[in-house]
């Protein structure tokens, strides 16, 4: 068996020009792995942006709801009281003018001479609340008894009928 030959590791078929080559399975079986690995490190660069980019997102909510929370208690400034500066008066030109208005006349022409209430006082039935002075009543009284004596009295002073409520007298 020494003088046998070892078959060679090239095929007959191969040395031969004429014969086609067949395509190198094991090259083809390299290029469909690389394509593999290469789609399994995309697969995982895409899942780790997406996890990048959930985790990203919930950190920015939270940083947010604790803003939010933060900004909801209301800030109020407080001071102590304290006296303040005498006010200035403030003098403006104007007039007062009414609306209305309406001229009182007064029973007779007097003055007061005095004045034995205050308004809003309390006072009883028949308590006299002012005595009023008046020269030009006064004056006609005086006059008056001398017209009395020049009209002559006739008899007794008449009775006044009474009226009904109808109208009728008694």
């Amino acid at each position: 068996m020494d003088n046998m030959t070892q078959p060679s590791a090239t095929p007959p078929h191969a040395l031969d020009p004429e014969f086609p080559q067949q395509p190198d399975i094991a090259s083809d079986a390299r290029v469909g792995r690389g394509y593999v690995v290469l789609g399994g490190i995309l697969a995982i660069l895409f899942a780790a942006a997406v996890i990048y980019g959930i985790h990203s997102r919930t950190t920015h909510e939270d940083t947010l709801k604790s803003a939010t929370e933060a900004a909801a208690i209301p800030t109020v400034n407080t001071t102590y009281p304290s006296g303040g500066a005498n006010a200035q008066e403030v003098i403006l030109p104007g007039n007062v003018q009414a609306f209305i208005e309406t001229p009182i006349y007064a029973r007779t022409n007097g003055y007061l001479k005095k004045w034995y209430f205050d308004i809003g006082a309390h006072v009883r039935k028949g308590q006299l609340l002012a005595t009023i002075e008046t020269p030009e009543l006064d004056q006609q009284l005086e006059q008056s008894p001398s017209e009395l004596e020049r009209i002559p009295l006739a008899g007794p002073p008449r009775q006044a009928r009474r009226l009904h409520p109808g109208g009728r007298p008694e």
